[in-house]
């Protein structure tokens, strides 16, 4: 008896995800869908380690607190205007304030720098205790972001395009209101 196999179906891509590397508007979908997976992904990371400060709290005292100094409040501020900079840059497709946005991104991470190195000169470092370990980890894991999104940022003000500010934006939001997350866990 014989056996016909048939060859297996083609996939063929929509024709605006063709060559052309995924510029029309099913790719705009495709890379909002994977940045919304991206952050999602980031999500699950922060929430674990938010759970484990918190159940870490109630274990013993190995806790020495890391208090509320002013540079951080000038951070969540600097923060938070890179997010209405980013917020104009992204309405009025500027890269004039897309470029502030990024500058403030820097800004915002010189002054983590400068956080740890007073945290540091209160004698309170890594090792220290659990609750200055989950500092240093959270707002450490926080700033690589911010550096990815610094990065992201200028990637977008060489090309500005809509889709790529739509993006960044998404992303850039989404770290600002992180960071407002954390400081509530950690401080209150």
């Amino acid at each position: 008896m014989a056996t016909i196999v048939a060859p297996p179906p083609r996939a063929s891509l929509p024709r605006d995800m063709g060559r052309d590397g995924g510029s029309g508007p099913g790719a705009s979908i495709t890379h909002r869908t994977g940045v919304m997976l991206g952050l999602a992904a980031v999500s699950m990371m922060f929430i674990g380690l938010t759970s484990a400060y918190v159940v870490s709290q109630g274990l013993g005292p190995l806790w020495k607190q890391v208090h509320l100094s002013p540079l951080i409040g000038i951070n969540a501020a600097v923060l938070l205007a890179s997010g209405y900079a980013m917020e104009r840059a992204r309405r009025g497709i500027s890269r004039g304030w897309l470029i502030g946005t990024l500058v403030l991104g820097v800004a915002f991470l010189a002054g983590q720098v400068g956080v740890f190195r007073q945290l540091a000169d209160e004698g309170l470092y890594l090792s220290t205790g659990r609750q200055t370990s989950f500092y240093y980890v959270l707002a450490g894991l926080h700033g690589i972001h911010i550096l990815g999104g610094v990065t992201a940022l200028a990637w977008a003000a060489v090309g500005m395009k809509r889709s790529t500010l739509e993006l960044t934006s998404l992303y850039w939001h989404f770290m600002g209101g992180l960071w407002l997350y954390l400081l509530l866990v950690i401080f209150l």
